[in-house]
């Protein structure tokens, strides 16, 4: 992942000090690819408070780590972060 290429443990954390950066992040990643409802097709959405997207048609609503590695974690996003810190650096 070029995310981490050249940084240490002290600067990753530094970047990512709250779950928040890390939605900030992906959120980021995901904007590049447009959105369209898993339910009904949809390509409009409203974007919510927590980084979450609301099809404007349907009002399905779908995390900001929906279709990611974090999908579905049972633990922080920080640490998942974290954890593919260390399987890309390690």
């Amino acid at each position: 992942m070029d995310i981490f290429k050249g940084q240490n443990l002290l600067e990753f954390s530094d970047r990512f000090k709250i779950d928040t950066d890390c939605k900030e992040y992906l959120v980021g990643l995901k904007s590049e690819i447009p959105f369209k409802c898993s339910r009904c097709h949809h390509t409009t959405c409203q974007t919510g408070a927590d980084f979450s997207r609301q099809c404007n048609i349907y009002r399905h609503t779908e995390s900001a780590m929906a279709d990611t590695l974090c999908h579905k974690v049972k633990f922080g996003v920080r640490k998942a972060f974290f954890i593919c810190f260390e399987m890309a650096t390690g």
